[in-house]
């Protein structure tokens, strides 16, 4: 649609200006982040072979369609965009951030039945999506490019390396 609409893939920050640059972010988050979930006590590593390998590919399919891929359009190749033209690049970075954790508000595990559940729910979301986000908006800023930080930070570190226990539990794969 947007497309249709006379936006290049440059404008939605969905072509690399500097691939070989891409690709080094890329990498380095990636490592970081698969570091830091295996190492730090990840469950990954006590799966089986086989939990592994179909496991992964499962949960990488069902986050990169589910989630991975409607947050990347939504957040940071449309709004994160128009949020630069609109204000300070700084501003930008805060609201696109921000977008992240918003999208996470009727998550299964919140709550809105009072107002003390709702004011905690809120406050739960914010400090678990917040820091992602502004990971997310500085990847994406930083190389203008939104794949950055699918690949490199959402795509398989969490989803292959944390989430893959629960597809594994959820199809009861031995």
């Amino acid at each position: 649609m947007f497309r249709l609409r006379g936006y290049s893939h440059e404008q939605m920050n969905l072509k690399s200006s500097n691939l070989k640059s891409d690709a080094i972010v890329i990498f380095v988050a990636m490592a970081v982040g698969c570091f830091m979930d295996l190492a730090l006590g990840g469950t990954f590593l006590r799966l089986t072979h086989h939990q592994q390998v179909v496991g992964g590919l499962l949960s990488l399919i069902f986050h990169l369609v589910g989630t991975d891929l409607p947050v990347m359009i939504f957040i940071y190749a449309i709004l994160l965009p128009r949020y630069a033209k609109l204000t300070t690049p700084v501003t930008a970075f805060l609201l696109g951030a921000a977008s992240y954790p918003a999208m996470h508000l009727f998550e299964s595990w919140t709550r809105y039945d009072t107002f003390t559940d709702s004011v905690l729910s809120v406050i739960a979301v914010f400090l678990t999506f917040f820091p992602p986000g502004v990971t997310k908006s500085f990847l994406t800023m930083r190389t203008g490019n939104a794949w950055v930080h699918l690949w490199g930070f959402h795509a398989i570190s969490p989803h292959v390396t944390v989430d893959t226990r629960l597809i594994v539990a959820d199809f009861h794969i031995q």
